[in-house]
């Protein structure tokens, strides 16, 4: 493998949006407080986000954290509804605190499965959920 050179981040102190340049620039700290900038196109944020999910995946996987432990975040508001395209997948948008936000897509069938298993969770076996498609 090739030496990659690379600044070892302890701290990833804020990120300020860059509206003329269309970048995020992250403020960044190293070990000794040596402060550091990384700018990423506004393009690439999803792929910044994604990458990053995939790697603390594989820091579980190999056994380096505890399997166990899962990383939460505060939900600051959601909305669920049906894909335009597709009345079969049904998109699930999440707000989390600070505003970063993702839509992830279900076939239908996924969902009649999680009704049921927060119908368990809660209680409630699989009466019918309230009408409670956006928070």
């Amino acid at each position: 493998m090739e030496d990659i050179q690379a600044f070892p981040i302890a701290f990833v102190e804020a990120s300020t949006l860059v509206e003329e340049a269309q970048v995020v620039v992250f403020r960044c700290k190293q070990e000794d407080d040596s402060p550091f900038n990384i700018a990423v196109p506004y393009d690439q944020l999803a792929n910044l986000m994604l990458v990053a999910s995939q790697a603390s995946s594989a820091i579980r996987k190999s056994g380096s954290s505890d399997p166990k432990k899962k990383i939460t975040y505060p939900v600051e508001w959601w909305e669920a509804g049906v894909a335009e395209e597709d009345p079969n997948v049904v998109l699930l948008s999440i707000r989390l605190d600070g505003g970063s936000e993702m839509t992830y897509h279900f076939h239908r069938n996924a969902i009649a499965l999680m009704r049921e298993v927060f119908g368990n969770i809660l209680g409630q076996g699989t009466s019918a959920p309230p009408d409670t498609s956006k928070h």
